[in-house]
């Protein structure tokens, strides 16, 4: 950790063998793959993109990087640049399928398009995080609380 010090930049970043960086994110998970990531997008933009490209634009550059997908990249564009977009995870999928607002067989993109119709843009952020949140507390993927559910009544499955 010492060869990064605690003012962490890309510059510091891009000094760092692959392994180095899979060793500081060990905790996270998935630490290799994330470390080869984290590497593409320091090659494929320089220091000022990430906060600085039109967002649309970054977007497409963020999805053409390989290790990046459009939930990786709607997060970063939610959260970090106030961008209104809205990350599509598979708790938020597992929700939407269950109240009957979206099909099994729908892409990405496709759900993200009907949530950002029904959600007015400055709800975006809080609906994600607390439908993240409804999903691992009580509409779990196996054995869901749905007697516990605050939403239950919404739900088809219960009807």
């Amino acid at each position: 950790m010492s060869r990064v010090g605690p003012d962490l930049n890309p510059d510091k970043l891009r000094k760092l063998h692959v392994e180095e960086i899979a060793n500081l994110i060990r905790p996270s998970g998935m630490h290799r793959i994330k470390s080869k990531t984290i590497l593409n997008v320091l090659s494929a933009l320089d220091d000022d993109a990430l906060m600085n490209k039109e967002p649309s634009e970054l977007r497409n550059i963020l999805l053409g990087i390989p290790g990046i997908g459009p939930k990786t990249t709607d997060v970063f564009l939610l959260m970090h640049r106030g961008y209104p977009t809205f990350p599509i995870d598979t708790h938020i999928r597992r929700i939407l399928i269950r109240l009957g607002i979206v099909s099994k067989n729908w892409r990405y993109d496709q759900i993200r398009d009907v949530v950002m119709k029904i959600l007015p843009e400055d709800k975006y952020l809080n609906a994600h995080l607390l439908l993240i949140h409804h999903g691992r507390k009580y509409c779990k993927a196996i054995k869901p609380l749905c007697e516990e559910c605050p939403i239950r009544k919404l739900c088809p499955r219960l009807v």
